[in-house]
């Protein structure tokens, strides 16, 4: 959801380099709607059915569950969540990514 310049200053600091990034910039919808995730599936040429969505907010889950992943994790913060938004889109709540190592969820 970020825009290109913030997300590049961001992944730079702590030394990340993803194969793709879609952001903000490159969508005509953001999350919730699904097109972002859509498009980087689409770049990445990988079919949704294979792909796990991890995200912090409620806007992460209901993209990920509208493009269709296999599965969806919600890592749980300090934001209060809209748990009534949620309430027909199915995921897993997870306190960190460890859980995904962890647990038998993926």
């Amino acid at each position: 959801s970020s825009k290109r310049i913030s997300a590049e200053e961001v992944l730079r600091i702590i030394e990340i380099s993803p194969h793709t990034l879609v952001t903000n910039d490159d969508v005509n919808m953001g999350k919730p709607h699904p097109e972002p995730v859509l498009k980087a599936l689409n770049i990445m040429k990988v079919k949704p059915t294979n792909v796990i969505g991890i995200g912090d907010t409620a806007y992460d889950i209901i993209a990920y569950n509208s493009a269709g992943l296999n599965k969806s994790f919600l890592l749980r913060g300090d934001v209060p969540l809209n748990k009534e938004l949620l309430s027909s889109f199915t995921y897993h709540e997870i306190d960190s990514l460890c859980d995904l190592i962890t647990t038998s969820r993926i």
